[in-house]
C-alpha cells in the first residue's frame, strides 16, 4: 500500500477528500477552497457556509456575491443621487440667496465705508501721501519721529532726575549757606563786641587813671577838725564817692576832672552842707558828715553845675537843680530818705531833711514861698520822680533823668520852667520807654497836677 493512500491513523485516504492546510490564523484550508464571499475568509471545498462570518459558500454563493459587489455600489449611488438632488438644489438656492444678500451688504457697507475711505484720501492727498509708497514712507517717519520722541522723553526723564539731584544739592547747599550766614552772624557779632571791648580799653584805662586821681584828691581832703573824723569814715567816704562816680557816668553823666575838696565846720547861720563851686569845696557841718545822703547831695550839686554849662537862675531853675541833687542820691542808696542821720544828730523836728515818698501835689508846690521851692519844693518834686522810678525802673528812670538835665541845663535852651522841665523829661521817657510804660509815666504827673 503506498503512503499517498494512507490516511490518519493508518486508515485509507479517502480519494475525494481535498488535502487540508491551516493557514497562520489557525483556521484549517483545504487545497482548491473557495474564500468566503463575504468577509474573505478561506473556505473547504465542500463547506455550505463560512466558518468565519456564516455567510453561504460555494460556487453559486460566489457569483451571487460577485454580482452583489458588481450591481450594490450603482444601485447606492443612484439612491444617493435620488436623495440629495433636492437637498443640493435647496443649498444651491441658500447659497445664491446669501451671495445676494452679501452682496447688498456689501455695497451698502461700501457706500458708508467709501465716504470716510475717501476722506482719509483726500486728507491724504492735502498732506502729500498719495500711493502706498507715501504711506510707507510715512509710517516710517511716524516710527523714526515715535523713536526720537520717545529718546526725548527718556532723555527728559534723566534730565529730571539729574534736576532732582541738582535740587537737593542746591538745597543742601543753602542749608550750609544759611548755617554759615548764621555762624558769620555770630562772629560778627562776638568781633563787634571784641572791638568794643578792644576800644573801651583806653576809655577803662583813662577811668582808672581818674579814679586813682580822684582817690588821691579824695584821700587829700582838708578836713577841718580832722582829728575828729574817724579814719574808717574817710575809707568809706572815698568808696562811696567812688562808686557815685561810677553810677553816675554809667547813667551817661560824666565825671568831673577834678574832685572837690570836702571840708567840715560848726554851726554857720543853721547852714548844715553847701558847695562852693568857686574854690570847689564841699562844706559840711561836722555833725552829718556821717550821713551819705547829705554827702552825695553836696557832691552831686558839684557834678551838675561842673560838668553841664547851667547858666540859669530864678527860683524854678534852682528847684530843678534842686530836685535832681536830691534825687539821684536817693536812687543810688536806694533810699528815699536824705538826711535821716544828720537830723538826729543835729536834733531836726523832722526825722529827715527829704522825704521823696510822699503824696503831694504840683499845687502845693505852686503854693511855696519862692525862697522855699529850691528846698521843700524839691521835695515835691522829686517825688514825682521817685514814682517814675517806680514804674520805670531805678536805671531806666535815672537815665532818662540824665539826659533830660543835660538837655535842659545847655545855654541855648530859653525854656527855665518846672513845667518845661517834665515836658522835656516825657518826652524822654516816650522815646525810651515802650508806649505803655510811658503813659504810667504821664499817668503819674497827671495824678500829682502837673499840667503838661
Amino acid at each position: 500500500m503506498d503512503d499517498e493512500n494512507v490516511g490518519i491513523a493508518g486508515s485509507p485516504k479517502p480519494p475525494d477528500a481535498a488535502r487540508l492546510t491551516v493557514n497562520p490564523s489557525g483556521t484549517p484550508e483545504a487545497e482548491g477552497a473557495l474564500p468566503c464571499g463575504v468577509c474573505g475568509a478561506p473556505n473547504l471545498v465542500n463547506s455550505r457556509f463560512c466558518p468565519q462570518c456564516g455567510s453561504p459558500v460555494g460556487k453559486d454563493a460566489d457569483l451571487i456575491a460577485r454580482a452583489a459587489r458588481a450591481a450594490v455600489p450603482d444601485v447606492v449611488d443612484r439612491m444617493l443621487r435620488e436623495k440629495y438632488k433636492d437637498q443640493k438644489s435647496v443649498e444651491l438656492e441658500t447659497a445664491e440667496l446669501i451671495a445676494e444678500r452679501t452682496m447688498k451688504w456689501a455695497k451698502a457697507l461700501g457706500f458708508f465705508l467709501g465716504i470716510p475711505a475717501l476722506l482719509i484720501a483726500a486728507i491724504f492727498s492735502f498732506i502729500g501721501i498719495k500711493t502706498y509708497g507715501d504711506v510707507s514712507a510715512t509710517l516710517d517717519k511716524v516710527t523714526v519721529a515715535r523713536t526720537a520722541l520717545e529718546a526725548s522723553q527718556k532723555q527728559l526723564e534723566s534730565t529730571q532726575t539729574k534736576g532732582a539731584q541738582l535740587a537737593g544739592e542746591v538745597e543742601n547747599a543753602a542749608g550750609r549757606i544759611r548755617k554759615l550766614s548764621e555762624e558769620a552772624a555770630t562772629l560778627s557779632t562776638e568781633l563787634a563786641g571784641a572791638r568794643t571791648r578792644l576800644a573801651a580799653i583806653p576809655q577803662i584805662e583813662q577811668r582808672q587813671r581818674d579814679i586813682e586821681v580822684d582817690l588821691k584828691n579824695i584821700k587829700s581832703y582838708v578836713l577841718r577838725d580832722s582829728s575828729a573824723v574817724p579814719q574808717d569814715r574817710r575809707r568809706k567816704l572815698d568808696t562811696l564817692i567812688s562808686q557815685y562816680r561810677t553810677y553816675l557816668n554809667e547813667r551817661g553823666l560824666p565825671g568831673p576832672a577834678k574832685v572837690p575838696e570836702v571840708t567840715t565846720e560848726g554851726d554857720r547861720r543853721g547852714m548844715i552842707s553847701y558847695y562852693l563851686p568857686d574854690k570847689g569845696q564841699i562844706v559840711i557841718d561836722k555833725r552829718a558828715i556821717d550821713d551819705d545822703g547829705v554827702v552825695l547831695r553836696e557832691f552831686t550839686h558839684h557834678y551838675l553845675l561842673s560838668v553841664t554849662p547851667f547858666k540859669m537862675s530864678g527860683e524854678e531853675a534852682d528847684a530843678v537843680e534842686s530836685t535832681v541833687a536830691f534825687y539821684l542820691p536817693a536812687s543810688f542808696l536806694k533810699d528815699p530818705a536824705i538826711g535821716g542821720i544828720a537830723a538826729k544828730n543835729l536834733g531836726h523836728p523832722r526825722r529827715y531833711f527829704v522825704n521823696l515818698n510822699n503824696e503831694k501835689t504840683f499845687a502845693e508846690f505852686e503854693s511855696l514861698p519862692r525862697e522855699q521851692r529850691p528846698h521843700d519844693g524839691a521835695e515835691i518834686l522829686g517825688a514825682m520822680l521817685w514814682n517814675v522810678r517806680d514804674v520805670a525802673g531805678r536805671e531806666r528812670a535815672d537815665t532818662i533823668l540824665i539826659r533830660t538835665w543835660i538837655e535842659f541845663a545847655k545855654p541855648s535852651n530859653k525854656a527855665d520852667s518846672v513845667q518845661d522841665f517834665f515836658k522835656l523829661y516825657l518826652r524822654h521817657a516816650r522815646t525810651a520807654l515802650d508806649q505803655a510804660t510811658a503813659s504810667r509815666v504821664a499817668s503819674v504827673f497827671a495824678r500829682r497836677g502837673m499840667p503838661l
